[in-house]
């Protein structure tokens, strides 16, 4: 079976392009909660009219609730799916867990499509999101083939894959680079693509061609006939942010790809009307090097005379949508015309025939007239004519009759799809007012910081350890003056007998990818020696940790903002949680926790996670010994340090709360997240956070609003 053609649509004139030029499906927002907020989007009015051009065109629609949300937002985001859901939308594509739970129970027959921004790249994470209520997962640009083929054999849901269009530096959903530089979120639709200046690796000398973090456009034309891509319920194209004549040029180019005929766009065309320094495969053939970079060019700009002929792709209407025909007349009687397509039929009726006076209508004549369907979706598969010798009818009327038909014909269709039953809409408006009413938790401070630091009541699946935890790169770092009863993080790949001698517990990789039986492996000796809990960022990480013997812990990377999804970690087997690095107070303070709930107190926020490590591609690993940085054009210097065969890009600055102790809510745990400090300024840090002390150099507060 031919994988499904998924389009971006980021204005009604891209959706009328992915449409005419040959698109199976198409996603789009409306005005809030998509991952594309600059995108012009769809209004309300605009979103029902998309609807019903898409069910009249037999395309199906997706429509984005892709940016994490906060407790107070949820409600809003049930009430605009009830909306789309009416509209006619075939899928909902989510990336908050919280609002997947909360959309399945309220909507079960909903297909729920699990963003790119989940960051689940296993087989194993996908079963999670399954437990959740996802249909569909919507993979990672960072795959190999060779893992695309994997999972293609093992995952439990249906999988979508981005075969063409611009590829962030970042995984998807791990990205805070641009919310840290200038308070702009990519979890929240609003990324100011930083990544996209000068970038380079350690000395500073900056050219205007630096591109440190800015990668070349993905394309895979050439593959999409060959599994595993064949493989894909949907192969998706990038570009709600993109000008329509990119759509048509794109969605043209792979329609003739996947029906094996000739394109009427060329290679040069499509680079042209949007690439940077042409395209990649790097990621899809494991070719994870610098000939990945680029950055937007001279020649990668359509000439107006390009953009007029892809703008000409999708000028006119194209028929799509196979019609039957069923004529009956007879003198004395009104003629009827039955209408029949996408499983949907309609009759009507049109004026009285009468005996001919000249010449009489024939069976041919009536049909040459009913196949006149230019300039309309629909194309005649088959019409049949029942008609009595000797009648008549004029042309005007039977074109009317025709016109009659189709119009009604097109209502019919687009009152199918999915639509909201009553009981649904009961329990979307009850789950709103629950969430909409629903009181904090009454919450008591705790004492002395390095005592148990509140009395939040959290119901854990098997009681842990909660206070202090301090996450180091390497037991390398750990200091002498540890406080009490503190809990220590060490690396998944940390030899057992270090772990022991630390009483350590694990992290897992955010970037698991095709290492899952090694990493297993690893955590199961975690646990021989004597570690029972587990941080992951990622849904991978949860279900590794679980099947290793491991209570999970999710961290900061999982992106949790409200009570829904805790409730959902809860409910997977999570004993705990690490509020996202984009909460507020306020929003701590509204969270209903069902378990531990604890926030990064110390530390370099990780700001990217990269598959292709932007040091290693520049100067090789070896010249690199795992401690150099990225410095940007006004000389500010990032640390990159490598796990796992990913690097992360970590912010300049420290989060700094010591001197703000009194400020912070109350939380089950607090976070010290040790990166690129030695021994002695761990110690240095504990001191300064035991004594309330301020930070001498530079630092941010982060969460602390």
């Amino acid at each position: 079976m031919t994988p499904e053609l998924l389009a971006p649509a980021g204005s009604p004139q891209a959706l009328l392009a992915a449409i005419r030029c040959g698109a199976d499906a198409v996603y789009l927002g409306g005005g809030a909660f998509n991952a594309r907020a600059g995108a012009r989007n769809f209004s309300r009015d605009a979103l029902e009219e998309a609807g019903r051009l898409c069910k009249s065109h037999n395309v199906k629609l997706y429509f984005t609730l892709n940016t994490l949300l906060s407790g107070r937002e949820l409600p809003q985001a049930l009430a605009l799916a009830q909306e789309v859901i009416r509209a006619g939308a075939d899928a909902v594509i989510v990336q908050d867990l919280g609002l997947l739970r909360l959309l399945h129970e309220a909507f079960p027959d909903l297909p729920l499509h699990a963003s790119t921004q989940c960051s689940v790249q296993t087989a194993a994470g996908m079963a999670l999101l399954k437990e959740l209520g996802a249909a569909r997962c919507i993979v990672p640009r960072e795959l190999t083939r060779g893992e695309l083929t994997a999972l293609a054999a093992s995952a439990p849901l249906e999988l979508e894959a981005f075969v063409h269009g611009a590829l962030c530096m970042s995984v998807s959903g791990q990205c805070l680079l641009s919310f840290a530089l200038g308070g702009r979120s990519g979890n929240k639709g609003t990324c100011a693509q930083p990544c996209r200046l000068p970038f380079s690796v350690d000395s500073g000398q900056l050219t205007v061609d630096s591109c440190g973090l800015s990668l070349k456009d993905l394309s895979l034309l050439e593959e999409v006939n060959r599994p595993p891509l064949s493989q894909m319920a949907a192969l998706k194209i990038e570009g709600r942010l993109k000008r329509p004549e990119y759509v048509a040029a794109a969605v043209t180019a792979f329609r003739h790809a996947l029906d094996g005929t000739a394109s009427p766009v060329s290679g040069d065309e499509l680079r042209q009307t949007f690439s940077r320094s042409g395209f990649t495969q790097g990621y899809y053939q494991a070719a994870r090097d610098k000939s990945m970079y680029g950055a937007r060019q001279k020649e990668d700009i359509a000439p107006q005379e390009t953009l007029r002929r892809m703008a000409a792709l999708y000028a006119k209407e194209v028929p799509r949508v196979p019609i039957v025909f069923y004529f009956c007349g007879v003198v004395g009687e009104p003629a009827s015309l039955t209408a029949k397509a996408l499983g949907h039929s309609v009759c009507v009726q049109g004026e009285t025939l009468e005996p001919a006076q000249t010449q009489a209508l024939t069976q041919a004549s009536v049909r040459r007239q009913l196949e006149r369907l230019g300039g309309t979706q629909f194309y005649a598969r088959e019409v049949r004519v029942d008609l009595q010798d000797g009648a008549f009818i004029p042309m005007g009327q039977l074109n009317a009759l025709r016109r009659q038909a189709l119009a009604a014909l097109e209502n019919e269709i687009c009152r199918g799809g999915i639509l909201a039953t009553r009981a649904q809409k009961k329990l979307a408006t009850r789950t709103q007012k629950k969430l909409a009413t629903r009181a904090p938790v009454e919450i008591h401070a705790g004492g002395n910081y390095f005592c148990a630091v509140t009395a939040r009541k959290s119901a854990a699946p098997t009681a842990w350890f909660v206070g202090e935890t301090l996450r180091f790169l390497s037991h390398m770092q750990i200091p002498y003056n540890i406080p009490e009863h503190a809990q220590i993080f060490l690396p998944c790949d940390t030899p057992p007998e270090i772990l022991s001698r630390h009483r350590a517990q694990i992290t897992i990789p955010a970037g698991v990818f095709g290492d899952c039986d090694k990493i297993l492996a690893q955590l199961r000796r975690a646990k021989e020696s004597g570690a029972s809990l587990a941080m992951a960022q990622t849904l991978d990480g949860v279900a590794l940790a679980k099947e290793a013997g491991l209570l999970p812990i999710a961290g900061e990377g999982m992106n949790i903002l409200n009570s829904a999804s805790l409730e959902a970690l809860r409910d997977l087997g999570c004993a705990g949680a690490l509020a996202s690095a984009e909460i507020t107070p306020a929003q701590i303070r509204d969270l209903h926790a069902p378990i531990p709930i604890g926030a990064m107190v110390y530390g370099r926020l990780a700001l990217m996670l990269c598959r292709n490590c932007p040091v290693k591609a520049q100067i090789s690993c070896k010249a690199c010994a795992n401690s150099k940085s990225l410095v940007d054009r006004k000389g500010v210097a990032f640390p990159v340090r490598c796990e796992n065969s990913c690097a992360h890009i970590y912010n300049s600055r420290p989060l700094w709360l010591a001197d703000a102790q009194e400020q912070l809510p109350p939380l089950d745990f607090r976070l010290y997240s040790f990166t690129t400090e030695t021994r002695g300024e761990c110690a240095a840090v504990l001191r300064a956070y035991q004594n309330s002390e301020a930070r001498k150099g530079e630092f941010t507060r982060g969460w602390l609003k």
